[in-house]
């Protein structure tokens, strides 16, 4: 059993008033069992006792509830354990080792840059001037996307001609689309309003052509096949009045 307190506080009123804690203290006293810490022997280190003196000592010298000693145990990665002598979790199923993650990234060799305990995930390490397909030059790019250019979506921005004659500024990995659909012109153009909700999947090919010669202004698709809104073609457009 132990009694904390101090000492002079619970003894000042001895010389007027003995009391049963007094008696207690003499006791104590006599056998040399009063002094100014409270010894903590160490669970895993019986040859270790702690002298603590206040409440910031436990923090200092026994946080983990051991002693002040480093645990020397090895982790699963190979690296030593973070904490300090801990009579929990012997077999260290929840300690997060802090080290330096010592894997390399695959294929590209590259040093994971992360913690131990956390996943190495997608190597990030920046790639200067990486080749595209579309012949254009990506200035950085992060090293698992370097890995497979092609599926990086070139941003540069291209010159493409429309049908219907307007010239459009756009990302390189969308010409393509402006160039097959004539309706994603993003200029003062009718073609967008008059031709989207009616073109024939089956016939665009030929359609696009006519109305390289006839604007936007004319459909003439009076087939029975189904476009892209599940209908049928409508009746053919008459031309508007300029």
């Amino acid at each position: 059993m132990f009694i904390l307190g101090n000492v002079d506080t619970l003894t000042a009123k001895k010389l007027t008033r003995p009391s049963m804690i007094c008696q207690v203290v003499d006791m104590l006293d006599e056998t040399d069992a009063v002094g100014a810490s409270l010894p903590l022997i160490c669970a895993l280190h019986p040859e270790t006792i702690t002298q603590v003196e206040s409440v910031a000592d436990f923090d200092l010298f026994v946080k983990d509830g051991g002693c002040s000693l480093a645990c020397t145990t090895r982790l699963s990665c190979g690296h030593t354990c973070p904490r300090q002598c801990h009579p929990d979790d012997r077999a260290h199923q929840t300690v997060k080792c802090s080290k330096e993650c010592q894997l390399l990234h695959q294929p590209c060799g590259h040093p994971c840059t992360k913690m131990c305990h956390e996943e190495c995930g997608l190597c990030m390490r920046g790639i200067p001037n990486v080749p595209l397909p579309c012949g254009h030059v990506a200035i950085l790019l992060p090293c698992h996307i370097a890995q497979t250019p092609e599926s990086h979506p070139c941003k540069e921005e291209v010159t493409v001609e429309m049908l219907c004659g307007h010239t459009l500024q756009v990302p390189c990995h969308l010409a393509s689309r402006f160039l097959a659909d004539p309706c994603m012109c993003t200029a003062a153009c009718g073609w967008g309003l008059v031709l989207r909700p009616l073109l024939c999947e089956e016939l665009w090919g030929v359609f696009a052509e006519d109305l390289r010669e006839q604007g936007p202004h004319y459909h003439r698709c009076n087939c029975s096949h189904a476009n892209a809104s599940q209908q049928l073609c409508p009746p053919r457009l008459q031309p508007e009045v300029q």
